[in-house]
């Protein structure tokens, strides 16, 4: 009888066991869903920075774009100006000569 005894206390030992590994393997499939559907918002984020990055770059290219033609713009309208000035400098030397 005392070694039914002990061989019972012994099967719920193991029993208590099993269940208390069980119960750590349903924690850890928990976790590990958890897990993945974090990585998986991870992924869908750095997807979406791709995106950002790609939209960033094109953007930057065409301001450059636009800084180099607003850099030619202005180099013209130098230009420009200095043909003006050089010619109202030509006039005016002109008028004095007509003047005196």
């Amino acid at each position: 009888m005392k070694g039914f005894i002990m061989s019972a206390e012994f099967i719920a030992i193991i029993i208590g066991f099993v269940t208390l590994l069980i119960s750590l393997l349903g924690v850890f499939v928990q976790l590990n869903s958890r897990m993945d559907k974090l990585n998986d918002r991870m992924d869908k984020l750095n997807d979406r920075m791709d995106k950002l990055n790609d939209r960033m770059d094109k953007l930057n290219s065409r301001m450059d774009n636009l800084d180099n033609k607003q850099d030619d713009n202005f180099k013209i309208l130098l230009s420009r100006i200095d043909a003006v000035n050089s010619r109202l400098d030509n006039l005016y030397h002109e008028l004095f000569k007509r003047a005196a």
